[in-house]
């Protein structure tokens, strides 16, 4: 039998065993942990800020309120500028951050991201519990750049800011501390469920080459509605209403129509495959589109028809090949937030103040209306079922 002495040796023995293998655990557990991000974040600087939501990708992020977007390219890339870009000149130099989905890098290595960048100091982050690799690209003393890279199973989302405009005293900086605000907003949301679609009706026109489905709770009916306007024009235009008011209605326009008075028809001038089909100079040019995914385009814009203001929103789809349409239009509504009585221009109540009219484009354009965002989720529902019909 062994003496008390040797038992308690060795069961001390075996403590300080146990004690060392724990300490070497936590050791290599803890040192793969990347660190924090730290952002000195003043809460009250950052109320009324806009929030950016992209359901797509799946991310959202705040920022501040007399920002501007633009996102484009479906959405694959959003630019958020602390000034108006349209003041921006040919070829200067601005600043700006970007967040850029890579989906077709899947393949591609950090490593040779790096190097095709010409990052450096390469570390790794968490951002809001999500590790991300953080990397700097420097200029000069002056100019320099910061990037977030997350790695995703649908490729590589980057975060990007640059603050590279030199010595221009015109433009504006963002600095360290509004990114690192805007940062630590950022966080990862469930993309949107797709809605099934498969209960639902489908309506088979009579006036024209085109099906689609809809909710069994909606009513649609059809009607060419340029004949009842008493104006010049050739080809038709029809309109889907839904009588029961569920969805929004949607006018199909056909490929050799013409009119005296058609906002759309003078808005198109190709076939949708690109935005450039688009003509934003009616209207004084304030119309921002945004392509959703190819052949779907969502435009906000200004119209001023007899002293009468007003910014309202459309979805513009290019119409199933062989349909003998030109485009289909849904109108989702209008920014009823605005007082465009604000600020005549020379009392004059047909020249409202720009300003007022670039922000309500621009808070359409930012799906800060609810009632027309609502009606864009929608009208993209329905879009997806077009279909050509005999």
């Amino acid at each position: 039998w062994l003496s008390s002495h040797m038992i308690l040796g060795i069961v001390f023995l075996v403590v300080v065993l146990a004690a060392i293998v724990s300490g070497i655990y936590y050791w290599q557990t803890t040192s793969q942990i990347p660190p924090v991000a730290q952002f000195p974040v003043h809460k009250d600087e950052m109320a009324g800020w806009k929030t950016y939501s992209n359901v797509q990708y799946g991310y959202e992020l705040k920022y501040p309120v007399d920002w501007f977007t633009n996102c484009n390219d479906k959405d694959i890339q959003c630019l958020f500028y602390p000034e108006d870009p349209l003041n921006f000149g040919p070829g200067e130099n601005v600043s700006w951050i970007a967040i850029s989905n890579h989906s077709t890098m899947k393949e591609k290595t950090l490593e040779s991201y790096f190097k095709d960048n010409g990052l450096s100091n390469r570390h790794e982050v968490q951002i809001n519990g999500q590790v991300a690799t953080a990397a700097d690209l420097i200029i000069s003393d002056i100019d320099n750049g910061k990037y977030y890279i997350f790695q995703r199973d649908t490729g590589l989302l980057i975060i990007s800011v640059s603050d590279m405009v030199g010595n221009n005293p015109s433009r504006k900086r963002i600095g360290e501390s509004t990114f690192n605000q805007i940062l630590s907003t950022f966080k990862f949301v469930e993309p949107a469920a797709a809605v099934d679609t498969s209960t639902w009706k489908t309506y088979n026109s009579n006036l024209v080459n085109l099906s689609f489905k809809y909710p069994p709770e909606s009513s649609y009916q059809e009607e060419n509605i340029i004949a009842s306007r008493g104006i010049k024009y050739t080809g038709l235009q029809i309109i889907f209403s839904d009588q029961n008011k569920n969805y929004p209605d949607f006018n199909v326009t056909s490929a050799n129509f013409t009119a005296d008075d058609s906002i759309g028809h003078d808005l198109i001038n190709g076939n949708l495959d690109s935005k450039s089909s688009f003509s934003v100079t009616i209207d004084q040019g304030y119309g921002i589109i945004r392509e959703i995914k190819s052949g779907i385009y969502y435009y906000s814009g200004y119209a001023n028809m007899e002293c009468s203001n007003s910014t309202q929103a459309y979805l513009f789809v290019k119409p199933p090949q062989n349909s003998g349409l030109k485009y289909i239009s849904f109108y989702l509504g209008s920014n009823t937030q605005v007082d465009y009585m604000k600020d005549y221009i020379n009392n004059d109540p047909c020249s409202p103040n720009p300003v007022v009219i670039k922000k309500a484009v621009q808070d359409l354009a930012d799906d800060k209306i609810l009632v027309v965002k609502d009606n864009l989720d929608e009208a993209l529902i329905i879009a997806q079922t077009f279909k050509f019909t005999k």
